[in-house]
């Protein structure tokens, strides 16, 4: 059951991949925006090996391939910050204005993607779990909290509320909360991947930000 729930969120995510391949190519220019396809890559990746755990079976290569999921989840998710902070400037939102706010997102993503290697993979150990008909390796030791993932959210939906305040576009607040409420419920059932079900409409959220952004900046009356 959640090995098909897996193989459907990734066949999901390569549908909204390839729409934001099609949106970016609307634009005369390639901006920084375009991160957003790496984080959709992750996630591609991170659901396809669980749908595919059990097939490759426990060993080394199926643990070789689970450590590069955890690379690609510290590597690609801070710059989200990156994407929400290029969305701003593109509407027009007073808060990127200055070089100061510019510097301020470029350190703390640098900073969040060092924090979360440091953190995940200094002490890592991963083991083999089974959750129903799902084979996947996860850390053994104790996790704390996920400050990466809680600054990044944190960032991405406060972007979400200037958006629904200042410009009437309430997407992204809606994703992002849909998002915090699908980790909430992560928590409580432990062994669904409810959270990755959310997370799809997140990322969903994302790209029709990035819709909103290219229609609003080629309209001649923006």
């Amino acid at each position: 059951m959640y090995t098909t729930i897996y193989l459907l969120l990734m066949m999901s995510y390569i549908g909204l991949f390839i729409w934001g391949i099609l949106l970016f190519r609307r634009q005369k220019h390639i901006d920084l925006t375009v991160v957003l396809l790496l984080v959709i890559f992750g996630l591609i990746y991170d659901n396809f090996i669980l749908s595919m755990g059990r097939v490759i079976g426990e060993g080394q290569f199926l643990l070789n391939l689970t450590y590069l999921r955890f690379w690609l989840h510290a590597l690609f998710t801070p710059l989200l910050i990156i994407f929400v902070w290029k969305i701003s400037e593109k509407v027009e939102l007073k808060w990127t204005k200055s070089e100061t706010s510019k510097m301020f997102i470029v350190l703390l993503t640098i900073g969040l993607i060092i924090y979360e290697w440091y953190q995940t993979f200094r002490e890592l150990k991963l083991e083999p779990k089974w959750e129903q008909d799902v084979l996947m390796y996860e850390s053994a030791g104790e996790q704390g909290l996920p400050i990466m993932v809680l600054v990044t959210t944190f960032i991405v939906g406060w972007v979400g509320v200037l958006l629904w305040k200042h410009q009437k576009y309430r997407w992204l607040f809606i994703g992002t909360a849909a998002m915090v409420v699908g980790s909430i419920l992560g928590v409580w059932f432990k062994t669904s991947p409810i959270m990755n079900i959310f997370e799809l409409i997140f990322i969903l959220s994302l790209l029709l930000t990035k819709k909103y952004q290219i229609k609003r900046t080629s309209s001649p009356f923006a």
